[in-house]
């Protein structure tokens, strides 16, 4: 397994390497940190440049809190502008999955639209951690999907098998268009009270990478979700393998 670890979009920490390190704990893992040397002129979020004294200091304090002794630590170089940054150390490293942190209740709208744009154009799997969230075990999955993909359902089971979420219990929670209709019926319209209710009951949200209605009402400016109100699960963007 290779994971690439973007820690923060706003100020260096190493909440998310923390994390990633512990949702592996009993695997054996590569993980990769992006080592700026590029203009941060060129990056869309300029705050992404981490600095090589800080990147060092984060690696050797995962190294010290590795529990499986098949953890093993990587820094990259990564430049050009953030996409194609990605897209080339993801294509290079053969990487299966990409951690982002954020800390979207400060972020405000710029963190918001580049994690957007990551999901749209970065064709790889990714899990979105906010600043706050401890690993813990991951035992209720939500999987909000819109009504139209349904019939399309045999697909999921993709996802149902994942190693990541051995264990966990999955609940499918179809989506409607329509009117809100009360937690946790059936086609529901995705609203901020739903989705306050799935944070407060699941422990982590996987969403469709191709289901644009859910990632719009979301992450799209103007109506996305998480421009009112902060993310405090784990988000797993699931792309289908090709």
């Amino acid at each position: 397994m290779k994971v690439l670890i973007l820690d923060n979009l706003i100020k260096p920490t190493n909440f998310t390497g923390k994390f990633a390190v512990n949702f592996f704990k009993e695997s054996g893992v590569n993980f990769y940190f992006p080592n700026v040397t590029a203009k941060e002129a060129q990056f869309h979020f300029p705050a992404i440049a981490t600095k090589p004294i800080e990147l060092i200091e984060n690696i050797q304090e995962l190294k010290r809190d590795a529990i499986d002794p098949g953890h093993h630590f990587f820094s990259l170089s990564f430049e050009g502008n953030l996409i194609s940054a990605m897209r080339e150390a993801i294509s290079k490293n053969k990487i299966d999955l990409v951690f982002i942190g954020t800390e979207l209740a400060e972020a405000g709208a710029d963190s918001i639209a580049i994690i957007y744009e990551v999901i749209r154009k970065i064709k790889c799997n990714l899990i979105i951690i906010p600043a706050g969230c401890r690993y813990q075990k991951i035992e209720k999955v939500v999987l909000p999907v819109s009504a139209s993909l349904l019939p399309f359902k045999g697909k999921l089971d993709e996802i149902y098998e994942l190693e990541y979420f051995k264990g966990s219990r999955f609940m499918l929670m179809p989506i409607g268009t329509g009117e809100a209709k009360p937690f946790p019926e059936l086609s529901p319209c995705l609203t901020p009270e739903l989705f306050k209710e799935i944070q407060n009951e699941f422990d982590l949200v996987v969403i469709l990478g191709k289901n644009l209605e859910v990632c719009e009402r979301l992450f799209k400016k103007d109506m996305g979700i998480l421009y009112k109100q902060s993310l405090r699960l784990p988000l797993f963007i699931y792309h289908e393998s090709e």
